[in-house]
């Protein structure tokens, strides 16, 4: 018996050691068989514009922690989907990891493209152009813009339909360099425009008629070769009305003198002037107010040299008046660091009130916005970036304004609702369109000099100010 002892211990002995390695590997079968996370993404739109957000699914699988990494830093996805990304390549790493702890990764790419490559470039645009004047032809109901094609060295008045459809007519003139233009909209649908040259010291003005229906363009009916000028057209009770100044040269002192206009049959005839002493001055426009009107009008002294004509020290005066445009009262509003320097071509930009809805008055110029009780008490003012005010919209119940780098809303009390920092090419209008806004702009203000020279488009935002995508 004592033989099979030795032999009956081993054998428990060889048991236990076999049970151990079996569960052992039992338990490395269960551990190696805990699936892998795979890592994966999927991004619905590779390419997009700025202003846009990028939209990421994760399809990853058996993962239960994940890494988001943009261009080498990290980032939650919820901020990577709400982040309005600069133009540019953008790598995405994920990292996912699941219970067995081993990671998988995913690489992928997606572009911003610039935002002003995703509006439509008309072709009648596409090309050397300086944009003269744009608005609303309120005859027709439709945008205008009035250009110069250096190309093809021509003039041209074009409307802009409902559809964004773009039909032009050229305009019958032989000047060289008209800077800016402004326009008078009869019934008949004639348009009255005068194309202006700005030299350095000449001011030449032509009167060209257009009928826009039947595209007939006549020569200009009157050249003016001296230092008059309009900033542009009102109607008041029914008679239209041009406002700028006239320019005096007296025993070698050389000033504007503010006037207003009756304008008939493409012919302006000063019915006002306004004496700022020795000051030059300009009416930008004027509104009913109080059984009479108020005009916006700005004084400044005038710098001549032998080739040049320059203003500074400019100021900004309201004129009070009655229904003859008899002076009441001036009211020279604060100072907010708007003294102007500059070639009097500058008076192309926008120097205007528009009555708001609650019977406050917004005044606003080229470095400045302003906005009165009706009282002509001061309730709000700002002094905007530079030079830089564009054009100004009474829309969805709330103010819009742009400037060379920003559209924005801002509440009848001047407070910022919504801002599009476009920050590339220079907003020359802003108009209503399907309930959304849109504006006319070029690509030229951070590639030349010359902020009115370039390749025009055509944006769309919402009420909110975000971009739309063009249907063209």
């Amino acid at each position: 018996m004592r033989l099979y002892l030795p032999v009956i211990s081993n054998f428990k002995a060889d048991l236990f050691l076999l049970l151990t390695f079996m569960i052992f590997i039992s338990s490395c079968t269960k551990e190696d068989e805990e699936p892998s996370a795979v890592a994966c993404l999927n991004i619905l739109e590779s390419t997009i514009y700025a202003g846009e957000t990028i939209e990421i699914q994760n399809c990853s699988e058996n993962a239960n922690e994940f890494t988001y990494t943009l261009n080498g830093t990290n980032i939650e996805l919820e901020e990577l989907q709400s982040r309005k990304h600069n133009p540019g390549n953008y790598t995405l790493v994920l990292e996912a990891v699941g219970n067995n702890g081993k990671p998988s990764l995913y690489n992928t790419e997606f572009i911003v493209r610039p935002w002003y490559e995703s509006y439509y470039y008309p072709e009648e645009f596409n090309s050397n152009t300086r944009l003269l004047s744009f608005g609303n032809n309120p005859v027709r109901e439709k945008l205008y813009a009035i250009y110069r094609d250096f190309d093809a060295e021509k003039y041209y008045y074009a409307e802009i339909s409902e559809n964004l459809e773009i039909s032009k007519l050229e305009i019958n003139s032989n000047q060289k360099n008209a800077y800016r233009a402004i326009c008078s909209f009869e019934d008949d649908g004639v348009v009255y425009i005068d194309l202006i040259d700005v030299t350095a010291v000449t001011i030449e003005r032509n009167n060209h008629s257009l009928n826009v229906a039947t595209g007939f363009s006549e020569p200009p009916s009157i050249e003016l070769v001296n230092y008059d000028f309009d900033i542009g057209y009102t109607t008041l009770d029914g008679i239209e009305y041009s406002v700028g100044a006239n320019f005096e040269n007296s025993d070698g002192n050389r000033k504007y003198i503010p006037a207003i206009n009756k304008f008939e049959n493409g012919r302006a005839t000063t019915i006002k002037e306004f004496d700022f002493g020795e000051k030059s001055g300009v009416i930008g426009n004027i509104i009913p107010h109080k059984g009479g009107y108020l005009a916006y009008s700005s004084s400044f002294d005038l710098l001549w040299d032998t080739d040049v004509f320059d203003v500074l020290n400019q100021k900004t005066i309201l004129l009070e008046l009655d229904t003859n445009f008899n002076l009441i009262k001036s009211i020279e509003l604060s100072q907010l660091g708007e003294n102007l320097y500059g070639n009097m071509a500058s008076y192309n930009a926008p120097f205007h009130l528009l009555r708001l809805p609650d019977d406050k008055i917004l005044v606003y110029g080229m470095s400045s916005l302003r906005i009165l009780d009706n009282d002509l008490n001061i309730v709000r003012e700002e002094l905007l970036e530079g030079n830089s005010l564009q054009a100004v919209l009474l829309f969805d119940d709330a103010i819009v304004l742009s400037t060379y780098k920003f559209i924005k809303k801002l509440d009848y009390n001047g407070d910022l609702i919504a801002e599009f920092d476009y920050n590339h090419g220079s907003v020359h209008g802003i108009f209503p369109y399907k309930g959304n806004i849109i504006f006319m702009s070029n690509l030229s203000y951070h590639l030349t000099a010359d902020p009115f020279l370039g390749t025009f488009f055509i944006g769309t935002l919402d009420k909110d100010l975000n971009l739309i995508l063009p249907t063209q």
